[in-house]
């Protein structure tokens, strides 16, 4: 756990599955904000899944609050919900699962096979009604957090008429996905390097992005409202979120191998950050 501002180390995490941290690569991390603020959830490449509180640490380490083991292959993705009490994981074995961090318990668990519906990522929608999860296949589902079901599914390679209740299809993997801060609008986003946005009250796509050519692996939308960021291997791209127009960017090759590997937003939208293989940077926002 880092100060960004100070750019120094504050805590530091259990190490290693025999003192209660890790045994694989961590693949997913995600901090609570708001009423679960103190949480952090965490998702390895083995596929098993951590609670951290950082509340209850009295030393250096932050000790594990509970471990999961639901999933076969890497944890994907990993969400705490807005009350705080709750949280998502999603793994690359097809499946996602609800998890209490009062018990520790499975609360409710969806899957599918493997291959074309393996997850590479999901989101949670601001009012913690929906959970959405992007597939290897090409496939964004929205599923309702209380039952569990299919909501509705788009194809992030679809056409205009993208959106639909259930169904096939498929194409590009999807690799990154976004809610408005309204809950208004998802952004999707994967191997052929466009960002598509679908409007949720029609179920139909708003707005197609950028331009096609090497995979974006990270979308960000921010807290106010006002952009929407794209980062992959083409670079840094931040768009209009009214408009949608192109406001700003980075190209891929200036930022060093892999270009831009995730994107986010400072407090207010004062600030773009963005993350390489090699550093992180943060430069002023545009004039929206």
């Amino acid at each position: 756990l880092a100060d960004a501002r100070k750019g120094s180390s504050l805590r530091a995490f259990a190490a290693g599955a025999e003192g209660g941290g890790h045994g694989a690569a961590v693949a997913a991390v995600a901090v609570g904000q708001g009423a679960g603020a103190g949480a952090v959830l965490s998702g390895d490449r083995a596929g098993v899944v951590k609670l951290w509180r950082l509340e209850s640490s009295g030393g250096d380490a932050v000790p594990c609050a509970h471990t999961w083991t639901r999933h076969s292959a890497s944890a994907t993705a990993v969400a705490l919900h807005p009350a705080g009490g709750h949280g998502f994981s999603a793994s690359a074995d097809g499946s996602f699962a609800l998890l209490d961090f009062a018990t520790g318990a499975i609360v409710a668990t969806a899957a599918f096979a493997g291959g074309s519906h393996a997850i590479g990522c999901a989101a949670l929608h601001p009012d913690g009604l929906f959970f959405a999860t992007g597939t290897a296949g090409g496939h964004v589902r929205i599923w309702d957090v209380k039952s569990l079901t299919n909501a509705a599914t788009f194809d992030v390679a679809g056409g205009a008429d993208g959106a639909r209740r259930g169904g096939g299809g498929g194409g590009a993997g999807v690799r990154a996905l976004t809610f408005s801060e309204n809950g208004y609008h998802l952004a999707g986003a994967g191997d052929d390097g466009l960002v598509k946005v679908w409007d949720l009250r029609k179920l139909s796509v708003l707005a197609t992005l950028g331009e096609a050519g090497r995979g974006v692996s990270s979308l960000r939308s921010d807290a106010c409202g006002i952009f929407l960021a794209a980062a992959g291997a083409s670079g840094l791209r931040v768009f209009s979120a009214k408009t949608w127009e192109p406001l700003c960017g980075a190209d891929g090759d200036s930022l060093g191998d892999g270009g831009a590997l995730m994107a986010g937003f400072a407090p207010h939208a004062r600030a773009i950050v963005g993350v390489t293989s090699k550093e992180a940077f943060a430069c002023a926002a545009p004039d929206a």
